[in-house]
């Protein structure tokens, strides 16, 4: 591990690890949708109602989440993960 990364986690109280445990897991959510599902920055950035820049900045964990954007964020990839894949309908075309 980073030898400075690792001196600024050891400065953590508790709550400031697990905040940045949830938002690093926000981040990795994003990241997800965008690779499992192909979905763009600027798809996710009107879903969220923000600007293109600050997906880029959630994404990297550099965002101080609402509620309400999680939950978004969330809804959004339940939605995704309920549609079948290109090649599952494909698939079901061919039954």
């Amino acid at each position: 591990m980073n030898k400075g990364l690792e001196r600024e986690l050891k400065k953590m109280n508790d709550a400031e690890f697990i905040e940045l445990r949830k938002t690093l897991g926000v981040a990795k959510l994003i990241r997800n949708l965008k690779k499992d599902h192909e979905v763009t920055n600027e798809e996710i950035a009107e879903r969220l109602g923000v600007q293109v820049p600050e997906v880029k900045n959630m994404m990297n964990g550099c965002y101080s989440f609402t509620l309400k954007i999680i939950s978004i964020i969330e809804a959004y990839d339940d939605e995704l993960y309920d549609e079948p894949l290109d090649d599952q309908k494909e698939g079901s075309e061919e039954e």
